[in-house]
């Protein structure tokens, strides 16, 4: 997880060139340089980590932000070979897709920040969905972030191949509540997992929003109920005999306002934006429980006492 990199995920938002991209020829133009390594990135804690410097060139399939031309050319910082064991790097190898965070410096474009990874990646056959739907003008009332983090979303939850082998965890999950706000991808998560109409996608949208996004009980035996008798049946079952447990736990820290709250960190600053939105996180659970305690606490909350999730339910 990446939600207390807020640097990473300011860097992303702001960024002023977003587009969908094919990759077409990578270029090494500089041997292994040591790149700054920020603080609090997951792996060793050290300063440094060896990168080379490559030019990228690619076909723009869709511009989400910024004007960019269709032969498409920037700068980014990519694997070398030695130790790494951190965050995940930007791997632009010719013929994979990505949607791209740029910047422009000194006249030529560049990834928005070194390290780490400063896109999301895209399956080969899920561009052809994506762009279907964007152009329809799905969604077209959303921030543009927004909407591309829905489309991206039901995309990959479609994609039945994704889930052949009874794998329900979405890829990216916390990478596309950063880009947006974990509330925004609980809300989706949990919509689609009484309601969207592929049954591996409902399924694996079920178990993310259980594991990742407040879903909590409630979440995995509608899971477990519409995949049973699968492989993967045993994990449920097993994460339902902790789930309790762990949710009587969330209450009573919601109920005693102890922060940060344990799941999901909004962050290192203690604001009342940040309190806000994670009582209106918690509230949107799916399990009576959780919401009747969130609503509870948010009651005597004056950054969170008028939450629209606790107005009806």
């Amino acid at each position: 997880m990446y939600t207390n990199d807020e640097d990473k995920y300011t860097a992303m938002t702001g960024a002023p060139v977003v587009l969908l991209a094919e990759i077409e020829d990578v270029h090494l133009i500089s041997g292994p340089r040591r790149v700054e390594k920020p603080p609090g990135t997951p792996g060793p804690q050290i300063s440094t980590i060896p990168l080379h410097l490559a030019q990228i060139s690619g076909k723009v399939l869709l511009t989400l932000r910024g004007t960019v031309s269709n032969n498409l050319q920037f700068y980014a910082w990519i694997w070398a070979s030695g130790t790494h064991g951190g965050a995940r790097l930007f791997q632009p190898s010719p013929g994979s897709h990505h949607i791209l965070f740029l910047r422009e410096e000194g006249g030529y474009l560049h990834t928005v920040r070194d390290y780490p990874a400063y896109d999301l990646g895209m399956r080969a056959r899920w561009i052809q969905p994506f762009l279907s739907k964007w152009k329809s003008g799905q969604d077209a009332g959303l921030d543009v972030l927004e909407r591309m983090v829905k489309i991206r979303l039901e995309t990959e939850l479609e994609d039945v191949q994704a889930f052949q082998n009874h794998n329900y965890n979405p890829n990216q999950n916390w990478e596309l509540a950063g880009i947006t706000s974990p509330l925004f991808v609980a809300q989706r998560l949990h919509s689609y997992c009484t309601t969207f109409p592929n049954p591996m996608g409902r399924i694996a949208a079920c178990y993310a929003a259980a594991q990742d996004f407040g879903g909590g009980c409630m979440a995995y035996r509608l899971a477990r109920d519409a995949d049973s008798g699968s492989a993967e049946t045993a994990a449920i079952e097993t994460r339902l005999k902790t789930c309790g447990g762990e949710r009587t736990l969330l209450i009573r820290d919601l109920r005693a306002n102890h922060w940060p709250l344990p799941l999901p960190d909004f962050g290192r600053r203690s604001t009342a934006e940040r309190h806000r939105l994670a009582m209106r996180f918690y509230a949107a659970g799916m399990d009576q429980e959780l919401h009747a305690a969130a609503c509870q606490a948010a009651a005597s909350m004056p950054d969170a006492s008028d939450i629209p999730e606790c107005a009806v339910r």
